[in-house]
């Protein structure tokens, strides 16, 4: 179940479970804890656990999850830096029901987390608020000056699930269990820095209580390539790469080349008329090459990729024009970010509902945005959501932990992100992987497969991969 959701869209699903299918609070506690135990003791096997607990239902859940690991002889020890009365009701059954299994406990101002091979933060949930109390910030800076692996429960402690934003005493985790889904606040840059691999949770929540949400991809299958043993190039689909100017005339050719490589059956190549030469002698035989002024049936093309290497040239705007009239997909990456910017999209672009992929790096959606700051923080991620489900559009947040923003709202992740894809061309060759892979049919299902095939092959590659070699892997 990889499920991505809002944390309005989690509580609301939680809720309705409790009064609608009359499921015992502690039932779904004890559910949690124990799909933890399988995770935690498959992911650690005879490790010594520290388990620092809040007062609340995340301490429930840590406290089930300890009480299994002790039945299972793993060595468990318990710190409650806010004490053990006054928590919630959940928190205090569990109390209870840990007594008889004599954990170990320590005292916050005695411990030594480098006495532990492995941290469990069960201290705050996604209904924490900010900052966190001094007695938990002390407790949290005195592990981070070891090197034990953090495994957080749900969330790290110290992050808002409204706003994203961290307390600079959060630990920096190895894991977070993410019960239910993983909730939107943790693609924030900060959030995501500090949860390290999200790894989903079984709640054993009625499946039918979610709401249309997103999913997160392993990046680990590789998508099946269109295998129709009566397929021919026209039928594969003839893909249409625009772009291309003086000092940039390699992007074009890397993405009609991922496009080439990953199936499309018949590529062109539409570029400025002082540049063509130039882009003809670097491309491959198998590639047409056109002026841009001589392309005018575009429906010819079941799918335009526009952007890689343009400038702010007048006829790449005046080609902008004529997609209000196409019929088929789009693909904007690149230059066409400087073109044009979110408040005037749709006023070009309504009629391409439906059918159109966005894919800026992260200057270029600040810049399309009009945003000034750096990090992706959870307004970003709202105001993405509500622009995709606007327009009707997928806008993919590229960056080494990718998301997909869909038209329905669902948002799609890379659980294994890949710093490596962050090199010269990458982009490029992603919007031919795209464009290749739309062609096919579902622009949602086909643009999640290409992301994943892009993913699995920067895994594969080394630390110094070049496009080229990117596309030689595909």
């Amino acid at each position: 179940m990889n499920k991505v959701l809002s944390t309005e869209q989690i509580r609301e699903v939680e809720s309705q479970h409790f009064s609608q299918r009359g499921m015992p609070e502690e039932f779904i506690i004890e559910q949690v804890g124990r799909s933890l135990y399988e995770l935690v003791a498959n992911h650690a096997r005879d490790k010594k656990f520290l388990i620092i607990c809040g007062k609340g239902n995340n301490a429930a859940d840590a406290l089930v999850l300890g009480r299994l690991l002790k039945f299972h002889s793993f060595d468990v020890t318990l710190c409650f830096p806010l004490g053990k009365t006054n928590g919630s009701k959940q928190f205090l059954k569990q109390i209870a029901l840990v007594s008889p299994f004599n954990l170990k406990e320590v005292a916050p101002q005695l411990l030594n987390p480098a006495d532990f091979e492995v941290v469990i933060d069960g201290v705050f949930g996604i209904g924490a608020s900010l900052p966190m109390p001094e007695e938990v910030r002390t407790l949290f800076n005195k592990v981070s000056l070891t090197k034990t692996p953090v495994w957080a429960i749900d969330t790290p402690s110290g992050i808002c699930a409204v706003t994203g934003q961290v307390d600079e005493a959060a630990l920096k985790c190895e894991k977070t269990y993410c019960i239910g889904g993983i909730k939107w606040f943790q693609f924030s840059d900060q959030a995501f820095e500090k949860s390290g691999e999200l790894i989903t949770v079984d709640a054993c929540f009625d499946q039918s209580l979610y709401p249309t949400c997103g999913e997160f991809l392993t990046g680990n299958e590789k998508p099946k390539l269109l295998k129709d043993p009566h397929a021919y190039k026209n039928k594969k689909g003839h893909v249409l790469v625009v772009g291309g100017s003086a000092g940039m005339t390699g992007a074009p050719i890397l993405s009609a080349c991922a496009a080439l490589k990953v199936g499309a059956g018949l590529i062109t190549i539409a570029t400025l008329a002082e540049v063509r030469e130039e882009v003809s002698n670097r491309s491959p035989v198998e590639l047409m090459i056109k002026n841009i002024d001589e392309i005018s049936k575009l429906d010819d093309y079941q799918v335009i990729v526009f952007g890689p290497g343009i400038s702010k040239d007048n006829r790449f705007f005046e080609f902008l024009q004529k997609l209000k009239h196409y019929s088929g997909k789009v693909v904007f990456d690149a230059g066409f970010f400087d073109l044009i910017d979110f408040k005037s999209f749709d006023s070009f672009f309504s009629t391409l509902k439906d059918r159109c992929v966005l894919t800026p790096h992260p200057g270029e959606f600040n810049r399309f945005f009009q945003y000034s700051e750096k990090e992706l923080n959870y307004t970003k991620i709202t105001n993405a959501v509500g622009f995709a489900t606007k327009h009707q559009v997928t806008l993919i947040y590229k960056s080494f932990r990718t998301l997909a923003f869909n038209s329905d709202g669902t948002i799609n992740y890379l659980c294994r992100p890949v710093e490596k894809l962050g090199t010269a061309g990458s982009g490029d060759v992603l919007s031919g992987i795209i464009a290749a892979k739309i062609v096919q049919g579902n622009l949602k299902l086909n643009v999640a497969a290409a992301l994943s095939l892009h993913n699995q092959v920067g895994h594969q590659l080394s630390d110094f991969a070049t496009a080229t070699e990117i596309i030689d892997s595909l």
